[in-house]
């Protein structure tokens, strides 16, 4: 699907607020619930946090195998180092899709993409809680997937990974990346709110997806799990 960059081209409803997003330090994926503090959200703040973790972003993508031509699909981008990592990488014939629900988001990222001189990263608006990704992300376009630190805000996590399970095409790939419960809770959420990683890795098998690998960063509070459907 040709596509120009930064076309919003799609609405999503709310999932998950953005002040705990800012208070928690969390890199800004995911959608949240419109409210009078909207226009107090600092991405510029976010962004630098998911800075702190570029080396933990690099690895993922290299796990992913990301190599110039692919398409990479950041779910829940926020204003979205991975998908500037993810659009350097992919150069020059490659495409990023970076989707979140959040408009000033995508706004940010806009600039920053903007600045860097890049013309191969695609903004969707969209609420992967709710909305049929298909409709507007190919699925011959989601080879490689990055679903960071967006499950633990929505409602049903396991019914997201089922409606990303019939959407991705064999021989597709995600990275799942998720705050540790185990952790000290000095970065990211409330350790309350986090998803254990077995109960992680239980959703994805229930839901279709095979495990191919797991990695641990104690130093991030994370955990990230790579799949394929199956």
């Amino acid at each position: 699907m040709a596509c120009p960059p930064f076309s919003s081209n799609h609405d999503g409803a709310a999932n998950h607020p953005a002040p705990e997003a800012v208070r928690h330090g969390h890199t800004g994926h995911g959608a949240g619930h419109h409210g009078p503090w909207e226009a107090q959200v600092s991405w510029a703040e976010i962004f630098e946090h998911q800075k702190r973790r570029q080396a933990l972003v690099e690895e993922w993508l290299k796990w992913l195998d990301l190599r110039p031509g692919d398409h990479l699909v950041d779910l829940g981008a926020g204003p979205g180092l991975t998908s500037l990592l993810a659009a350097r990488r992919v150069l020059p014939h490659g495409r990023v899709y970076a989707v979140d629900h959040w408009p000033e988001a995508l706004r940010f990222l806009r600039r920053q993409v903007e600045g860097e001189g890049l013309d191969n990263v695609h903004a969707v608006q969209a609420d992967i809680a709710q909305d049929d990704l298909a409709g507007v992300i190919p699925p011959q376009h989601a080879r490689k997937v990055v679903l960071a630190h967006v499950l633990h805000h929505v409602p049903d996590p396991r019914a997201v990974l089922g409606r990303l399970h019939r959407w991705l095409l064999p021989g597709a790939r995600m990275v799942v990346a998720e705050f540790d419960p185990e952790g000290a809770g000095e970065v990211g959420p409330p350790r309350e709110e986090r998803i254990a990683e077995a109960d992680l890795a239980g959703w994805l098998t229930g839901e279709g997806f095979k495990i191919l690998g797991r990695k641990h960063h104690p130093e991030h509070e994370q955990y990230a799990i790579l799949v394929e459907p199956a």
